[in-house]
């Protein structure tokens, strides 16, 4: 009997790293259930099975971080990946396959490529259920700023404005795109789309949701293990970019050392909430995505009496010194506060 596949691909910023560690975790009671989070294709996210898509794509991101630029290296690391899978499914009596990748659902987004992964897929399994979350865009452009901010990659942002609303929307910004090449890929009944928010969790937490989606008693998995990933304070951030923009600038070799060393200085004194900009700023950003969101509720989300997303809450006049950018330290303030916290850890007076 083929065995079903379960395929979880994000989307980013919506706790796909601490699903997968989860489930690598906790591989040994996954098994006793009949579950496989496979070894084979990649960790902590399956990547290697999405580079396995990728064969018309010789100068792909993917294919060049794992060195598959050579087509013949490409064709034998593909079949001995499929390979191996095939072998790691083989060696107990499971029902159930676990597939995780965040970066199927904005890279294999070229006419054929999505079709191709599901090729790899259909050759070891059968895909009954295709799970992602859905963030709402504006939180998603914010984490992603902030991401961006720690690693020193800011060419995208602009740190007065990060949320500048696009002419043109980005693929991994296109819920409504890659719902439909899901869809039309793997079927409308397989597609289990859930929206990103606390409140709307299982157990209020992005774990539990996804194994309640899947059907694995919560009960059973250890969860202790997982790390938070800390936001680094929205006073911190435009400082921190600065700093960066500096260094990049310099074209000195040791810059990059510089700032992570800095980085990680500010990333243990200024752990908060990240930045949130005043409400008109994440209403202006917003307004290119409300056809986009109603046409994805009726679709996908037909039982749904809410709107997609919650609205924006109005921010109250006095409390807009708190929002970003007015609520950041200058460059100045940020190593003068940074000195302070840390001579207070140690007990400097």
């Amino acid at each position: 009997m083929s065995i079903n596949i379960v395929l979880h691909v994000g989307t980013e910023k919506t706790g796909s790293t601490s699903i997968q560690h989860t489930l690598y975790d906790n591989r040994k009671a996954l098994k006793e259930m009949g579950y496989l989070m496979p070894l084979t294709l990649g960790y902590p996210c399956h990547i290697h099975l999405t580079a396995c898509a990728l064969e018309s794509e010789p100068t792909h991101s993917i294919r060049s971080l794992l060195k598959l630029t050579d087509q013949d290296d490409f064709r034998a690391f593909r079949e001995k990946t499929l390979a191996d899978l095939k072998a790691e499914i083989s060696g107990s009596d499971y029902h159930t396959l676990l597939i995780t990748d965040e970066h199927a659902n904005f890279h294999l987004v070229k006419p054929g490529l999505i079709e191709a992964f599901k090729e790899a897929l259909d050759s070891v399994g059968d895909v009954c259920k295709v799970i992602l979350y859905l963030r709402r865009q504006d939180e998603l452009r914010m984490s992603l700023y902030s991401e961006a901010v720690k690693a020193g990659n800011l060419t995208s942002f602009d740190p007065d404005n990060p949320i500048v609303p696009f002419k043109i929307i980005p693929n991994r910004f296109n819920y409504l795109r890659v719902l439909n090449r899901l869809s039309e890929t793997f079927g409308l009944e397989a597609i289990t789309p859930r929206v990103f928010r606390r409140d709307e969790f299982v157990g209020g937490d992005v774990i539990l949701d996804y194994l309640s989606v899947v059907g694995i008693s919560a009960d059973l998995i250890d969860r202790s293990s997982i790390q938070s990933n800390p936001s680094l304070d929205a006073k911190a951030i435009w400082a921190m970019s600065k700093i960066t923009k500096c260094l990049k600038e310099s074209g000195r070799s040791e810059s990059e050392g510089i700032r992570q060393h800095m980085l990680a200085r500010v990333q243990k004194a200024f752990q908060g909430k990240g930045p949130k900009m005043r409400a008109s700023f994440h209403h202006d950003f917003l307004s290119r995505f409300e056809s986009m969101n109603e046409e994805i509720k009726e679709i996908y989300f037909s039982d749904r009496n809410a709107p997609l997303f919650k609205s924006i809450e109005q921010d109250k006049a006095d409390e807009e010194s708190k929002y970003y950018p007015e609520c950041s330290y200058s460059v100045q303030e940020l190593t003068e506060e940074l000195t302070r916290r840390e001579s207070e850890n140690y007990g400097i007076s």
